[in-house]
């Protein structure tokens, strides 16, 4: 018996990149498309996702900045 844990493997770059398009095809572009109004923190909480991975699932859809503009007041 070992007294250090052993790691286990680490997932290849495919198998989180599959995982990765799976997410994203969850989310379909007018799903997205419709909350283009608002900012992007709320939207991904509202998804249940992080920042990060929502602006992923974003890209995956072909969106490279999300549109939302804060109003100058």
């Amino acid at each position: 018996s070992s007294l250090v844990d052993e790691k286990p493997p680490a997932k290849s770059t495919i198998e989180r990149s599959t995982k990765r398009c799976k997410i994203a095809e969850q989310f379909s572009m007018s799903l997205l498309s419709r909350n283009f109004n608002r900012p992007l923190h709320l939207v991904a909480e509202e998804f249940g996702v992080c920042n990060t991975t929502f602006k992923k699932i974003c890209r995956h859809h072909g969106i490279r900045r999300w549109p939302y503009q804060r109003s100058k007041v």
